[in-house]
């Protein structure tokens, strides 16, 4: 037994409804930059941490002979989260609290 296709979703057929759609448009396109530039925020972190780690383990086993002092190491733990908290500083908070412009929102979309 056939079954009918659903009816397509209806179009505005208003100046208001295309202002409505493109609106709605505009807000999930804005969301959709912000959400990408926090995950790309997110990631540049995760590779920082990454590179300290790998940064202390070689200086830890290879570079010193006797492994680091305990200061040496509270020292590169220092420097990754000041390297952390500068970069979520001038690079993730703006983001965060800022908006994302609705004419570069729609310039994208």
């Amino acid at each position: 037994m056939a079954t009918a296709a659903t009816p397509p979703t209806a179009s505005p057929t208003s100046a208001a409804g295309y202002d409505q759609f493109v609106d709605s448009r505009i807000a999930k396109t804005r969301t959709a930059v912000k959400s990408a530039d926090l995950a790309t925020g997110a990631v540049v972190l995760l590779a920082w941490a990454i590179v300290v780690v790998m940064v202390a383990a070689i200086a830890d086993h290879w570079l010193v002979a006797g492994g680091l002092d305990r200061w040496e190491r509270y020292s590169l733990w220092g420097i990754g989260l000041a390297g952390a908290a500068l970069y979520t500083a001038t690079r993730l908070g703006p983001n965060l609290l800022r908006s994302v412009n609705p004419l570069y929102a729609a310039r994208e979309s």
